[in-house]
């Protein structure tokens, strides 16, 4: 006992958490009914790969061209199964987002991190800017003083602008696995809009277990790289490659075999998911966070403590 009130003291957070899912599970024993009733999963994607194929050709306006790929530097490709649905358990959900009807992975590229680049730009520069100021004031006293210290301020408060909201591109610039529909999305690129297609037609390889410099001079990270198979007739410029992950190999197959997992409606959702789905539930907010939380899966969650309430859903 002594033990035990010690635990709760030294952790308050850990031992409150305890106590939620005890109350919890003494709450769904109670109301097994309700928590065990099967409800209904139409909204689940049940049409062949043609029939998808040819939604995909309706919404992207156009048929498809098919692409056989060749690489030198990536010619590891990732498996598209999980182990077990609930592989990867240990990472807690935090290197996928979704929220039961979609899935997310980030392109390495795109809106955001060039919004980012830019503040970064505009912050080094104003640093530049405040610093020849200095010298200025310094050799030539205070001549011309606040029409340089307006450019540098000016500068400055661009940075922190662009920096501060470039998180409002950021669903420009990922995948998106519809469970739902049995399509995915691609990225917005800078010079080319998304797509839709099958999800059986998107691959994902790796590097030949080498990492990739981002740039002459730069740091070298390691990249997975995202294939589409199948490419709209009236894309423009090049075929559709999109680099992904840049954590590390292990991460970026299990994010790609957890997206293809989710897309196979026959394999419930893997608990290692439940996370990211009673986040964006407490938040109210779909994937893209710019619409509502997903109705049809309401339903699944407890709207008091924002749990995932039945085992085998989806």
């Amino acid at each position: 006992m002594v033990r035990r009130e010690e635990f709760r003291r030294d952790n308050p957070e850990k031992a409150a958490e305890i106590r939620k899912r005890t109350r919890n599970e003494s709450k769904y024993r109670k109301d097994r009914q309700t928590y065990n009733e099967q409800l209904p999963r139409d909204y689940l994607h049940q049409d062949s790969y043609e029939t998808r194929l040819k939604k995909a050709e309706a919404l992207n306006g156009c048929s498809f061209k098919t692409r056989t790929f060749k690489s030198k530097r990536f010619t590891d490709q990732y498996a598209a199964e999980l182990e077990s649905p609930n592989r990867g358990s240990t990472l807690e959900g935090h290197w996928v987002e979704n929220d039961g009807k979609q899935l997310a992975i980030s392109w390495f590229g795109g809106w955001s991190n060039l919004f980012t680049a830019l503040g970064f730009f505009f912050e080094t520069l104003a640093f530049m800017v405040f610093l020849f100021h200095v010298y200025a004031l310094i050799a030539n006293g205070f001549e011309y003083f606040w029409i340089m210290a307006s450019i540098y301020v000016t500068l400055f408060g661009l940075g922190y602008f662009t920096l501060k909201h470039r998180a409002i591109l950021a669903h420009r610039d990922n995948f998106y696995f519809n469970r739902h529909t049995g399509l995915v999305k691609t990225p917005h690129t800078l010079f080319r809009k998304p797509f839709y297609l099958p999800y059986e037609d998107i691959v994902c390889y790796g590097a030949n277990g080498r990492n990739v410099g981002s740039a002459r001079g730069g740091s070298r990270v390691f990249v997975s790289l995202m294939v589409p198979l199948k490419y709209p007739k009236h894309y423009r410029f090049t075929k559709p490659t999109f680099y992904v992950g840049g954590s590390n190999r292990e991460w970026d197959s299990l994010a790609y075999a957890t997206a293809m997992t989710f897309m196979d409606t026959s394999i419930p959702l893997g608990t290692h998911l439940y996370q990211s789905i009673e986040h964006y539930f407490k938040i109210d907010k779909d994937i893209t966070e710019k619409h509502g939380f997903p109705e049809e899966l309401k339903p699944y969650l407890d709207p008091v403590d924002c749990q995932v309430n039945r085992e085998a859903v989806w």
